[in-house]
């Protein structure tokens, strides 16, 4: 499952969570920065699903677990924002994405 880890937050948090994330064997990883930051998408660092795909579901919800934060479906306006991303390396955000506000524990 393609997982893409973004900043939500002044500070550059992404890179260092995909290695982190890489390291658990999730290796289908990349990571970028969010247009601004969202409002309305948590004030805490979470991991997102597309709404209805069990197996972006499960995967999101084992990662959280690993990572220790929660996840959350995230509807089509979440994920329009997601893909318009400033991607770093890796693919466009349609799977599984972390979005940071804080640095991970």
């Amino acid at each position: 499952t393609p997982v893409t880890v973004l900043n939500n937050s002044g500070q550059a948090l992404a890179k260092d969570a995909t290695a982190d994330i890489r390291g658990r064997q999730w290796t289908n990883t990349g990571y970028g920065n969010l247009q601004g930051r969202i409002e309305g998408i948590s004030e805490e660092s979470r991991v997102y699903y597309p709404e209805g795909d069990a197996t972006a579901q499960a995967a999101a919800e084992e990662l959280a677990g690993e990572l220790g934060i929660s996840a959350q479906a995230g509807n089509h306006d979440y994920y329009d924002r997601f893909r318009s991303a400033d991607i770093r390396e890796g693919a466009k955000a349609d799977g599984v994405v972390v979005v940071l506000t804080q640095p991970l524990r």
